[in-house]
């Protein structure tokens, strides 16, 4: 995605994106009850407030409901 990102860095990008939500999530009383982390592929993640449906698009993979 971006030229300067090397596998090291990646692994340091998605380690402070997994901080920085888990501690949003905790300041606003909201549980973690599943992760889908890690590997080298892109993903989209959709939540449906008013169901509490988790959709997760990984790139080249089927969705994932949670």
């Amino acid at each position: 995605m971006f030229a300067s990102v090397t596998p090291d860095s990646a692994k340091t990008i998605g380690e402070q994106n997994r901080v920085a939500v888990e501690h949003a999530l905790k300041i606003l009383g909201i549980p973690i009850v599943a992760r889908h982390l890690g590997g080298s592929v892109g993903r989209r993640m959709i939540a449906h407030a008013s169901s509490g449906l988790v959709e997760i698009y990984v790139v080249g993979q089927k969705k994932v409901d949670c």
